[in-house]
């Protein structure tokens, strides 16, 4: 059995999945969270992420509480 495809996803790949679990980034991100792909991250984007996540026309937009976010985050 061949290993999983090693993926390297960047904040907007993430902000996508978070936005829209079922869109293509959620799709990418739920098989690499099953263990399809073997997801290869930074802290960097993580923290990328959480400041793209605290913007306030992006958190009315989205209703992207704190809680939301760090579950997310925790889940990458």
């Amino acid at each position: 059995m061949n290993p999983p495809e090693r993926v390297v996803f960047d904040c907007g790949v993430f902000f996508q999945a978070l936005i829209a679990p079922g869109g293509p980034a959620g799709k990418c991100f739920a098989a690499a969270t099953d263990g399809e792909l073997l997801l290869i991250i930074s802290n960097f984007v993580l923290t990328e992420l959480r400041d793209v996540c605290s913007r306030p026309h992006l958190v009315r937009r989205f209703q992207l509480s704190e809680s939301r976010v760090a579950a997310f985050v925790s889940q990458i």
